[in-house]
């Protein structure tokens, strides 16, 4: 594939072969490598739409069945819990990271990780039901709930098979031992 002019010489150092990979004249070679954190992007990206799909039809269809002594504190409890969960998770997984020998089971089970192989997805759904409770919304607690499940279903497996390959017979241990949903 020939690179056009004007915009040849730009592309020219770009790609400096004189052609731009594709799966058409490169079929061997991917176009993008999926990684964990790619996985993640849209498991959490769920939670997004989740949440603003929760909020519009709140707009339309409020329910409110929460008693107004409870709505402050349960709702902030779990709006505060949630992040506190999820930073415990990422300093985790961060350390995890800088790990350059073989990881073993043991340290698979660090952390949050130790009693949930998705704490970043739990500490996400207790955010999105603490801002359910403190907003009174039946529809934000029940679809921060759903969001939950299909991110895990979706995503989960997809993340954890790209951990087994990565990692072997240590991941497929921590697998067997820690639960997955709580």
């Amino acid at each position: 594939m020939s690179i056009p002019e004007p915009i040849g010489e730009n592309w020219a150092k770009i790609f400096p072969s004189g052609r731009i990979d594709t799966m058409e004249n490169n079929p061997q070679k991917p176009i993008h490598k999926v990684t964990v954190n790619h996985i993640l992007t849209h498991s959490y990206s769920v939670f997004l739409f989740g949440l603003a799909l929760a909020i519009l039809l709140d707009s339309f269809f409020p329910i409110r069945t929460i008693p107004k002594y409870l709505l402050a504190p349960a709702g902030v409890a779990l709006m505060i819990l949630g992040p506190l969960l999820i930073l415990w998770a990422q300093r985790t997984s961060g350390k995890l990271r800088l790990k350059k020998e073989t990881l073993t089971k043991e340290d698979f089970k660090k952390g949050p990780y130790a009693f949930t192989r998705g704490p970043t997805h739990l500490g996400l759904t207790l955010l999105v039901m603490g801002f359910g409770v403190v907003s009174n919304s039946l529809l934000i607690i029940a679809i921060g709930i759903l969001s939950y499940f299909v991110s895990k279903r979706i995503f989960l497996k997809e993340e954890e098979e790209l951990l087994a390959k990565n990692y072997g017979e240590e991941y497929l241990r921590y697998q067997q031992e820690v639960n997955s949903w709580f």
